[in-house]
């Protein structure tokens, strides 16, 4: 089925079931857009199209956030409690994992950095040459400082934008690691020293830049207290386990720690809620907004309407100045009109009633209500006057009209002329301040202050 007919179908029955209130300007609306047509069709195609619209939005919207949420909770489970290491050479990963206790209920987010496999001693040994060392960013790391290390340590090699290499030694190794920054467990604070040798090419010596820097940490014990200890021991144990198991290809989680259950998924954005919350809110949006569309249509539809004044008055005066009677030129303005302004739909719906049989009275008249502008409504009521009174002065009448219609249309162009020249002077404003700080801010520069 096409889904624009499915949409008018859903709009249709809910209409038809719980009827909807017009209101005036709706009405109104609707008659100007679509003239001779009857007000309950167009109510009915109109309010069908809205709350088709509306809902069939909504409905989609809950759906796809509804997919989304199922998706995020249920799926993205690891499977057998194993993640799958990356080959030599890919570099390491990082995986944000969704980690909940089965026997209390509660969850927690952790990143793991998953490395990469590691090659054999005969493989390390062909690719030797091609080897770079791990650029890490700061020998803090995750630590509030180094007086209060706790977790491990980023013994950078290099920092990017600078010309310097660094090797790290360390004065006890069961205490720190130098090379991969782990921080040994400790019962009670433990003092040591990292020692940085510090190294780049120079031009005015052979051997170079050389510096050596001892930097002193302070390890602390564990923070081991209520949930967040065991949140940061089970952290600390994964965190053991894949450095315990990195030759291996598939790394596993541990199924539970210290006696509760634990179930392991992929983390996700937890996108599909907010996404469903969303999606009855755009319908009533849509719903509200298509009033607004209507009468912004409508609005044009007068405009061009309004433009188009001075010249179908002085064609009408013209015609009529030929010898032509109003009726005769009526259909001669309607069978010349080859525009596109709606007003010539009007002038041809006007045709037609004369045709069939209704009175030039009349037929005027509601061609002025059909408008509902006031310019039109007093060229009908001259036409009108003509029938009662006979057509002495008409024609005169009408070219000073049609004259008094175009400076109307000048004073409105000269109107909207100024209007723009008003809009256009804040952001002109903005621009010379642009400019002005473009030219002095070089020139403060240049001053000695």
């Amino acid at each position: 089925m096409d889904v624009e007919k499915f949409i008018r179908k859903v709009g249709n029955t809910v209409y038809h079931a719980f009827p909807v209130p017009a209101g005036r300007g709706v009405l109104q609306s609707l008659e100007h857009l679509h003239p001779g047509e009857k007000k309950e069709a167009l109510l009915a195609e109109y309010y069908s199209e809205k709350i088709g619209k509306s809902l069939c939005l909504c409905a989609a919207i809950l759906v796809l956030g509804g997919c989304i949420f199922l998706t995020e909770h249920f799926g993205g489970k690891v499977e057998g409690d194993a993640l799958k290491r990356e080959e030599n050479g890919s570099g390491s990963s990082k995986v944000v994992l969704e980690v909940s206790s089965e026997e209390t209920g509660d969850a927690r987010q952790m990143e793991l950095l998953l490395s990469e496999r590691l090659l054999t001693d005969e493989e390390l040994q062909e690719t030797y040459e091609c080897f770079l060392p791990l650029l890490k960013e700061a020998l803090a790391g995750g630590n509030p400082s180094l007086l209060e290390v706790r977790n491990p340590l980023n013994p950078a090699g290099s920092l990017e934008g600078y010309p310097f290499q660094v090797t790290w030694r360390s004065n006890d190794w069961e205490l720190v690691s130098s090379v991969t920054g782990e921080v040994r467990e400790v019962s009670e604070p433990r003092e040591g020293t990292l020692t940085a040798e510090i190294s780049a090419p120079s031009a005015s010596s052979e051997d170079g830049f050389l510096r050596q820097e001892t930097v002193s940490i302070r390890v602390l014990p564990p923070d081991r207290s209520g949930r967040e200890g065991f949140w940061e021991g089970l952290s600390d144990s994964l965190a053991e386990r894949q450095k315990a198991t990195r030759g291996e290809a598939v790394f596993s989680l541990p199924a539970e720690y210290e006696g509760e259950p634990l179930t392991w998924r992929i983390a996700g954005d937890h996108f599909g809620l907010p996404l469903m919350a969303a999606g009855p809110l755009l319908g009533i949006l849509i719903y509200f907004l298509s009033d607004y569309d209507l009468m912004r249509k409508r609005d044009e539809r007068r405009e061009k309407m309004r433009a188009a004044y001075p010249d179908v008055v002085r064609k009408l005066s013209l015609y009529m100045s030929a010898g032509m009677t109003a009726k005769a030129a009526f259909f001669k303005l309607g069978k010349d009109c080859g525009e596109e302004n709606p007003i010539y739909g009007e002038i041809l719906y006007t045709c037609r009633e004369l045709r069939a049989g209704r009175s030039e009275r009349e037929a005027y008249e509601r061609l002025g209500r059909r408008t509902s502008l006031q310019e039109y409504i007093h060229m009908t009521t001259l036409l009108t006057q003509n029938l009662r009174k006979g057509s002495v002065g008409l024609t005169e009448r009408l070219r000073e009209e049609a004259a008094a219609a175009c400076e109307e249309k000048t004073r409105n162009f000269r109107r909207l002329g100024e209007e723009a020249v008003t809009k256009l002077l804040l952001p002109m404003v903005m621009m010379l301040l642009v400019v002005m700080v473009m030219i002095l801010l070089p020139a403060f520069g240049s001053m000695n202050l």
